[in-house]
């Protein structure tokens, strides 16, 4: 009967070379892998600094009933309604960029964001008596 030393498989150091070639190929290419997947984890990440919420409901609403007070022609309400769309949206835009911020409606966001409406609302105030 062989002992357990004799039954142990010698392997030649050709064979060993090779296994340690390719356990150092499979080690490089997971950490080749593991790399690239991280750089792109980064690079696919979200550009946004914080979530906000703005209120634009309200904000059109009140809008609406300062324009139904004052009494303008269907043309004079046109204009005065494109230029508060373009300033709402000018004010969105560039608080959105100055800030990397994700600007959510108001009914969107349950708890814990903050609230940006009265600073829009400012904002598209000051836009519209530039203009």
């Amino acid at each position: 009967m062989k002992t357990s030393k004799e039954k142990t498989i010698k392997r030649s150091p050709r064979r060993q070379r090779c296994l340690k070639a390719s356990l150092a190929a499979i080690v490089f290419i997971c950490l080749l892998n593991a790399g690239i997947t991280l750089l792109l984890v980064l690079w696919l990440a979200p550009a946004h600094k914080s979530i906000v919420t703005f209120d634009m409901k309200s904000t059109v609403d009140q809008f609406m009933e300062q324009a139904a007070s004052r009494s303008l022609s269907e043309e004079q309400s046109a204009v005065l309604s494109a230029k508060f769309t373009d300033a709402l949206n000018t004010s969105l835009i560039q608080y959105q960029e100055e800030n990397r911020a994700l600007i959510l409606v108001k009914p969107a966001v349950v708890f814990g964001a903050k609230d940006i409406t009265a600073d829009i609302q400012h904002d598209v105030s000051e836009w519209m008596r530039k203009e």
